[in-house]
C-alpha cells in the first residue's frame, strides 16, 4: 500500500480484487507456502486453505438462480393448459408489477399461485419478458388493456403445492409474504421432473 492518502481508495480496491480472486478462484497466493515456511505458518496457510474452501461452499449454495413468479386467477391458468393442449407452442400474460429487471436475468421458469390462495401451484419454461404486447399469443378474451410487461412461456405443468412461505425473493433473500401483492423475481425453487 502507498504512503500517499491519494491513492489508499485504489490500493483498498486492488487488495479487495485480489480477495475477491483468492475466493472465486480457490487459491491462497503461493508465496504465502514458501518452501522455508515454518511449521506454524504451514499449519495458519491449512487453516486458510479449509476457511476458504468453507466459505466458497456457503457462497455456492447460495448462489440461486432467478425465476418469476406470477399471480393469475385459476381460470386463465387452466385456459392456458387447455390452449397448450391444442398446440400453441407459446402463450404470454401481462403484469403491470414492476419485473422489468428480468428481461436482463437468465430467468428459465416462471411460478404460478392462483390468486387468494398461499401455494404455487404450476411451472413452466419462460420464453422472454417484454414490453412488447404480443397479441397474437395471449389467451383469448384476456383483455385488450394495455400491461406495463408481458411475459411468455411453454410446457406448463401442474406441480404438488409448494407454500409461498418457503419461496425467497432474488435480490434479498428474504421470504415472499403470503399477501405478495403481484408478480415478483423469485430464487428458482427446487422441484422435481417438472418441466
Amino acid at each position: 500500500m502507498s504512503d500517499d492518502p491519494r491513492s489508499e481508495p485504489a490500493d483498498i480496491e486492488a487488495l479487495l480484487r485480489r480477495i475477491e480472486d483468492i475466493i472465486t478462484e480457490g487459491a491462497l497466493p503461493p508465496n504465502l507456502a514458501g518452501d522455508l515456511m515454518s511449521k506454524s505458518l504451514q499449519e495458519f496457510y491449512d487453516k486458510l486453505m479449509k476457511r476458504l474452501e468453507a466459505i466458497q461452499a456457503t457462497l455456492s449454495s447460495r448462489m440461486r438462480s432467478p425465476a418469476l413468479l406470477s399471480l393469475v386467477d385459476l381460470k386463465w391458468l387452466e385456459q392456458a393448459f387447455d390452449v397448450f393442449k391444442s398446440g400453441i407452442p407459446e402463450i404470454y400474460f401481462g403484469t403491470n408489477s414492476t419485473i422489468g429487471q428480468g428481461s436482463k436475468l437468465p430467468i428459465r421458469y416462471a411460478y404460478f399461485k392462483v390468486t387468494n390462495t398461499t401455494k404455487v401451484v404450476a411451472k413452466a419454461k419462460l420464453v422472454a419478458i417484454t414490453q412488447e404486447n404480443p397479441k397474437d399469443k395471449r389467451l383469448p378474451g384476456s383483455g385488450p388493456e394495455p400491461y406495463q410487461f408481458y411475459y411468455g412461456f411453454r410446457e406448463l405443468t401442474w406441480l404438488p403445492p409448494i407454500p409461498l412461505s418457503s419461496l425467497r425473493y432474488f435480490n434479498t433473500g428474504t421470504t415472499v409474504p403470503n399477501d405478495v401483492p403481484g408478480a415478483c423475481i423469485i430464487e428458482e425453487i427446487a422441484t422435481e421432473g417438472a418441466c
